[in-house]
C-alpha cells in the first residue's frame, strides 16, 4: 500500500482558527489544534506512547468494514487521534484480504477539537466522484449507487476509528475542495449517504456499525464464493491468514467432493458473551454428482474473530460445501 504524505504544515493556533473560520466553515474560534505531524512523525523521535486500539479497513471485493487490532506507536508531540490517521493512511497489514477505504491520494489537511467535536479536514480526493456521464447524460443507478458506497466506506472508516479512542466523541468531516486549506461541510449525498435529507450539511457523527462485517456477513462471503465457483473470494474470510493456497485448497475439495451446495439460507446466529466468537445455523440443500438432492437442517458453522475480523472456521463449513 503505497503510503500518502500528510497534506498540513505545521501551523500556530491562531493560524488554524483563522484558516477555518467563515460562513461556509466550521468556525473553531474555541477549539485546540492537534494536527501537526507530517505521515511519518516517527523518524528521528521519541515513542511517548504505545496503544493497542481498531482499525478499520475494507474487505477486498466486499462492501463491509472489518475492524482489525492493531498496536502503534505514538511519536513525542504527537497525539492519539493523529496517529490514528496517520496508521490509517498507510493502509491495512499485509496478507489479510483487506484494503484501505480511503480512495488513493487522500491526504489530511487538519484537524482540531472543540469539546466533543474532532474535526477532521481531508483534501478533495477523499469524496471519490460520481462516474463518468454517459453519452445520453445520465449515470446508470448501479453505478451512482458503488460510488455512493465507496464514499460511505471512506466516511465510517475514519469516523469508527477514532470514535475507538473515545465512545462518546463525535466527528465531524469536512473537505477542502477548492485547495484553501479551510474545510467545509460536504453534504450527506457527496459522502454517500443517501435518501432523506441527503442534500443537507453532514453534521457530526458517532460510531456506526451497520457496514461491519459480522458472522452472518462472513459465511454469505463463503458460501457465495463457493457456490459461484469463486475460491479466492470464498478463502478470504477463512480462519488463517488469506494467500493463494487457500483457495487452491478450496479447489481440490470441490474437485474431490461427491456434490455441491445448491441453495442456503442462514436461519439463526448465536454468539458469544465475549463477543470472539460465534455459531451460524443455516439449511442448506445440497446436489449430488448422481443428480440426487438432499436438504440439511440447522447445520452449524462455526466463525471467530482473527485479530478482530471474522473468520469462518475451515472445519466447520468444508462439509457443507463440499459433502
Amino acid at each position: 500500500m503505497k503510503k500518502r504524505k500528510w497534506a498540513a504544515a505545521l501551523m500556530s493556533m491562531a493560524l488554524a482558527t483563522a484558516m477555518i473560520s467563515g460562513c461556509s466553515v466550521i468556525k473553531e474560534e474555541t477549539s485546540q489544534s492537534i494536527y501537526q505531524p507530517q505521515i511519518n512523525p516517527l523518524a528521528g523521535q521519541n515513542i511517548s506512547e504505545t496503544i493497542t486500539s481498531n482499525f478499520y479497513y475494507v474487505v477486498e471485493g466486499e462492501n463491509q468494514l472489518a475492524s482489525v487490532s492493531q498496536t502503534i506507536d505514538v511519536a513525542s508531540g504527537e497525539t492519539r487521534e493523529e496517529a490514528v490517521l496517520r496508521t490509517l493512511l498507510q493502509g491495512p497489514p499485509q496478507n489479510m484480504g483487506l484494503a484501505s477505504a480511503l480512495p488513493e491520494g487522500t491526504e489530511v489537511v487538519s484537524v482540531s477539537l472543540d469539546g466533543q467535536t474532532l474535526n477532521v479536514t481531508m483534501n478533495n480526493r477523499f469524496l471519490t466522484s460520481t462516474p463518468v456521464v454517459m453519452s445520453d447524460g445520465t449515470v446508470s443507478e448501479s453505478a451512482a449507487e458503488q460510488t455512493a458506497m465507496k464514499n460511505r466506506l471512506a466516511l465510517y472508516a475514519v469516523v469508527n476509528s477514532l470514535a475507538e479512542l473515545d465512545p462518546f466523541i463525535q466527528v465531524q468531516i469536512l473537505v477542502d475542495k477548492d485547495k484553501t486549506g479551510k474545510g467545509t461541510r460536504p453534504t450527506r449525498l457527496e459522502v454517500g449517504l443517501t435518501g432523506t435529507g441527503e442534500n443537507s450539511v453532514l453534521e457530526p457523527l458517532g460510531k456506526n456499525n451497520d457496514l461491519l462485517l459480522t458472522p452472518k456477513t462472513a459465511v454469505e462471503i463463503v458460501m457465495d464464493g463457493a457456490m459461484s465457483n469463486d475460491k479466492q473470494r470464498a478463502s478470504r474470510l477463512l480462519s488463517g491468514s488469506f494467500d493463494l493456497t487457500n483457495a487452491e485448497a478450496l479447489q481440490a475439495k470441490a474437485e474431490q467432493a461427491k456434490g455441491s451446495v445448491d441453495s442456503y439460507q442462514i436461519v439463526d446466529v448465536s454468539i458469544s458473551e465475549d463477543g470472539q466468537s460465534a455459531v451460524v445455523y443455516v439449511d442448506v440443500t445440497q446436489t449430488m454428482k448422481d443428480g440426487q438432492s438432499q436438504k440439511l437442517y440447522n447445520q452449524a458453522i462455526s466463525v471467530k474473530r482473527d485479530t478482530g475480523i471474522w473468520k469462518v472456521e475451515v472445519e466447520s463449513i468444508e462439509p457443507i460445501l463440499f459433502p
